[in-house]
């Protein structure tokens, strides 16, 4: 009988056997959005009671429809840049380069806590033989964690569900941290609204059994390219107009439609694609800004404190 592995996490990083699930069901269906093959092996290792998690069909498509997105992103950002390095952060159990096979001149780093590198060392073999890629546990809201990391190289950066489980301060903490320790490159992230933030009864009931919150939310995307010098939104996807959203039962693409006249709603979750260049630092342009969402004082203050 093969070894199994227990999942004893802190709540942000459990969330990941939800998208592990997703990518298992949609292996399994008979026309599978991303086909990670690799899903169910890796959950069929682990001691976790996935009977609990809620998994309709269309939660598990939705999930391989934005990997998938961030998927295809990242494979033209390599095919641009051969000699790239990638920087998955939040990377959980995903075997994305399985899925994306990088070339050997590709640094790729899949980062994570360290208890999630330390599980996923045991879970899952390395996908990929080329010695330019690596593990590293890391607190990614700590200041230094970037330090083994060369910085010279056009880089993409890999967020996917990860920015709105960090606070507010958090997040523009680490964007301004990412944009200036590398010279040039693409962050990859996914975002929520306030609609959304401020709503407790719209969050997965999933994440929230847990003890997961999520933290921060973005509404202006100036605000987003304000963290930073030389930040620019270069593609924001709604996701109700994400490739594949058309493959949804027609229940949850009739409520997308109608919801779609909103604008908060239209703009419920979004995936953005950032380009960024290292320019002299302004630290008054960076001290200005106050808040991600359009919150009040009360509730930046509230998201402040958290992971």
């Amino acid at each position: 009988m093969s070894t199994k592995y227990t999942v004893n996490l802190p709540p942000v990083a459990e969330t990941l056997v939800i998208p592990l699930l997703a990518r298992a069901h949609d292996a399994a269906s008979p026309d599978p959005i991303l086909g990670d093959e690799s899903a169910a092996a890796t959950v069929a290792k682990l001691s976790y009671d996935f009977d609990r998690l809620e998994m309709p069909v269309h939660m598990s498509m939705s999930i391989a429809i934005r990997t998938k997105v961030f998927d295809n992103w990242a494979a033209s950002f390599m095919a641009a840049h051969p000699n790239a390095a990638v920087v998955h952060i939040g990377c959980g159990l995903d075997d994305r380069t399985r899925r994306l096979i990088p070339g050997r001149a590709v640094t790729w780093i899949d980062v994570d806590l360290p208890e999630v590198i330390r599980l996923r060392s045991q879970v899952m073999p390395a996908a990929t033989t080329n010695p330019q890629y690596r593990l590293l546990g890391a607190d990614i809201t700590s200041a230094d964690w970037l330090a083994d990391i060369p910085g010279e190289r056009t880089t993409l950066i890999l967020m996917e569900g990860v920015m709105s489980y960090l606070a507010e301060a958090d997040v523009r903490n680490l964007l301004h941290r990412l944009t200036a320790w590398f010279e040039r490159g693409e962050i990859l992230l996914d975002c929520i609204s306030s609609t959304i933030l401020d709503n407790e009864s719209l969050h997965p009931r999933d994440t929230r059994r847990m003890g997961a919150k999520l933290r921060s939310a973005v509404d202006d995307l100036a605000h987003l390219e304000a963290v930073a010098p030389g930040l620019k939104v270069v593609e924001a996807l709604q996701f109700i107009n994400a490739p594949g959203v058309e493959r949804l039962p027609w229940s949850i693409r009739l409520r997308m439609y109608l919801s779609s006249w909103i604008p908060s709603a239209a703009d419920a979750a979004r995936l953005i694609r950032l380009r960024f260049e290292r320019v002299p630092a302004s630290g008054g342009l960076f001290a200005s800004i106050t808040g991600l969402g359009n919150h009040s004082s009360q509730r930046r203050s509230q998201c402040a404190s958290g992971r």
